[in-house]
């Protein structure tokens, strides 16, 4: 697995990560660039007040198989669900905007990601991945280490 904000996905770099055969990559920042590859799970497009979002997901063809469903949320938020050995694995994919965006800030889509977690069927194995723009204190019990 591997989290890439490629800032423009364009045909040579989806060509590029193909070749380092990593079985689920998260781009962010995708932009509008879409193709036909059947690999490829893309976000919603992005809406002209937030052109530069776009989030996807490439999977291996040995992966694709065991995908039981994926979307969007937005153009910011894309996930997929995969059948697993011993419990199913929920993937999500998430590109906060910068702290200084107002449209959309960081706390539309947070509140749009715990709507998404609440969701999420009991059981399955959560992997959070992306890119956060976000700074966090730090010792915060529970939360951050050191």
């Amino acid at each position: 697995m591997a989290t890439w904000n490629c800032g423009g996905l364009t045909k040579v770099k989806k060509d590029m990560i193909m070749d380092l055969k990593y079985d689920i990559v998260c781009l962010t920042e995708t932009h509008a660039w879409r193709d036909q590859d059947p690999s490829v799970l893309y976000s919603v497009l992005p809406s002209s007040n937030d052109k530069y979002s776009g989030t996807a997901f490439i999977i291996s063809k040995r992966l694709s198989k065991y995908v039981i469903t994926s979307g969007s949320i937005g153009s910011r938020i894309v996930y997929c669900r995969i059948r697993g050995i011993r419990t199913n694995i929920f993937v999500i994919g998430v590109y906060i905007p910068q702290k200084s965006r107002k449209n959309p800030d960081q706390n539309d889509i947070y509140n749009q990601l715990d709507s998404l977690l609440l969701n999420i069927k009991q059981g399955d194995c959560i992997i959070l991945m992306g890119d956060f723009n976000s700074r966090l204190a730090r010792d915060i019990d529970n939360h951050v280490g050191r």
